[in-house]
């Protein structure tokens, strides 16, 4: 096998050990045009996945909740305005942007 083909192989690996079975994910397009993922990993459900109002429910202190840039279009940041949890606990928030208000737990 030569170079290029295990250096492909090695990025495939590591794209599959990224996205784990059973993660809730959901993707948009933010106000400058970048589309955004948000992805889920453990318990719980993405109830809305609008920047202004996002919210999420059923999470508990091992869910990982991870608000990403897939393709950039304007400043590649996402910038959420607010993040609920309807009172449950969140273990990890990756934000690639800001964040102006969060209420969890």
């Amino acid at each position: 096998m030569n170079t290029t083909a295990i250096r492909y192989l090695s990025a495939l690996t590591i794209f599959l050990l990224a996205v784990p079975l059973g993660a809730v994910t959901e993707q948009g397009t933010d106000t400058d045009g970048d589309v955004y993922q948000v992805q889920l990993l453990g318990s719980g459900n993405v109830v809305s996945s609008s920047l202004s109002n996002m919210q999420v429910s059923g999470t508990n202190a091992a869910t990982i909740l991870s608000i990403t840039v897939q393709q950039i279009v304007g400043d590649g940041q996402v910038n959420v305005s607010s993040l609920t949890t309807g009172g449950s606990n969140l273990g990890t928030l990756r934000i690639a942007g800001d964040l102006g208000n969060l209420a969890c737990g």
